[in-house]
């Protein structure tokens, strides 16, 4: 992960190396600083926590190496919602904004717009350049698993599953893309994008990845909504 955090599941499978094949690697879980009194690496060796990771070759007669630091994450499997027969699509809320540095700020102004949408793509939806969108509805995960969710935004958007802010990609900023992980049951999650700009053309690009399947848009045949309206 970009942010130096590995996710697992039920266990996570770690190996470590070094280029040089005389040296000992020792390593700690508790992000403390390793030397040789600490464990001693052989081969592989699985993690059933969440562990901060710091790992460190010594060889007699050098200086030991810099300390390679990874966090392990473990996530458990959120439970799936029970949700009958949802129509397709995303409903969501535009307001016209003035000054907005973050998400929250656009709760200052009021909803001057909403329905229903099939996907997160802004020029679905008429927009100006000072505005906000907030869509929300459900996502249905095919398989359990470590699903990892993707917001490339200009300015600020978050993220949320089943109320958990998942991707923080807030501010006010030029295109750029953030991501985080979260672990699900198969069937319906809840789902939930806020996004401002200020000036220029809103952009917006939702992605996922998972079990099976390749970094890709999310496609508009897994997201519905409890409205019947669609546009």
């Amino acid at each position: 992960q970009p942010d130096g955090t590995v996710s697992f599941q039920d266990r996570g499978t770690v190996t470590i190396s070094c280029d040089d094949q005389d040296a000992e690697i020792y390593y700690t879980t508790d992000g403390s600083e390793p030397d040789r009194t600490s464990n001693l690496v052989h081969g592989t060796f699985d993690l059933a926590e969440t562990a901060f990771l710091r790992a460190r070759a010594f060889r007699p007669g050098f200086y030991p190496s810099y300390t390679t630091p990874l966090r392990l994450r473990k996530l458990d499997l959120q439970p799936a919602l029970q949700v009958v027969d949802a129509p397709a699509g995303l409903r969501y809320e535009t307001r016209e904004l003035w000054l907005c540095k973050k998400v929250a700020d656009m709760d200052r102004y009021p909803v001057v717009d909403a329905g229903i949408v099939q996907d997160f793509a802004p020029e679905r939806i008429k927009l100006s350049q000072k505005s906000g969108v907030v869509y929300s509805g459900y996502i249905k995960i095919p398989a359990d698993g470590i699903y990892t969710f993707y917001s490339l935004s200009d300015d600020g958007s978050v993220l949320f599953i089943d109320g958990e802010l998942i991707v923080d990609n807030d501010g006010s900023h030029r295109a750029r893309e953030r991501s985080g992980p979260v672990g699900l049951k198969a069937g319906f999650h809840a789902i939930r994008v806020r996004h401002f700009q200020i000036g220029g053309k809103p952009r917006l690009l939702v992605k996922w990845q998972g079990p099976g399947i390749k970094k890709e848009d999310i496609p508009a045949d897994v997201l519905f909504s409890p409205q019947r309206r669609r546009r």
